[in-house]
């Protein structure tokens, strides 16, 4: 009984932490014509919620509060969108994150960012998609003086991985 107790109590994983200095601007291209990178703003939460949430197929779920939340608390999301589907998003916490999945908190100075919480849709993996939004977020990012961007993932993850 206390062998499993202490297991649970000190079980730990190892992670890649990766830290990259954002600079310049970038201008990806995109072999979609109806393909399109935005930001996620409050007027299109209803929709990302449903699209993300069908996207991700229960990997993780999203609700209108907790996306709402997300950017109350200043956290920024980019997807892309190819016609009316949703087929990849990314998130950035600035200054600090708290990852209840690795129960650990990363924190900052005024010009970080933590990338957490991307997805691709199945059919579009391996076309740098998911690099091409990390592109357009750097360079707004930059805008808003945030030139650090700190990700972290699991080392089984070979796909992100390879795009950081």
């Amino acid at each position: 009984m206390i062998d499993r107790v202490f297991r649970r109590l000190f079980s730990v994983q190892t992670l890649h932490v990766y830290e990259m200095k954002m600079e310049g601007e970038a201008n990806p291209p995109w072999k979609s014509i109806s393909a399109k990178i935005f930001r996620l703003k409050k007027d299109y939460v209803n929709r990302f919620v449903e699209e993300a949430n069908r996207l991700a197929e229960g990997w993780v779920v999203f609700t209108v509060d907790s996306v709402n939340a997300r950017i109350d608390a200043k956290e920024i999301c980019f997807y892309a969108t190819d016609g009316d589907a949703l087929i990849a998003f990314a998130w950035w916490a600035p200054m600090n994150l708290v990852s209840t999945t690795f129960a650990l908190r990363m924190v900052g100075d005024d010009n970080v960012v933590f990338g957490y919480n991307s997805y691709v849709s199945r059919e579009v993996r391996g076309k740098n998609i998911i690099v091409q939004i990390y592109q357009v977020a750097v360079t707004e990012m930059l805008k808003e003086n945030l030139n650090r961007w700190v990700g972290y993932v699991l080392p089984a993850n070979v796909a992100s991985l390879k795009s950081l």
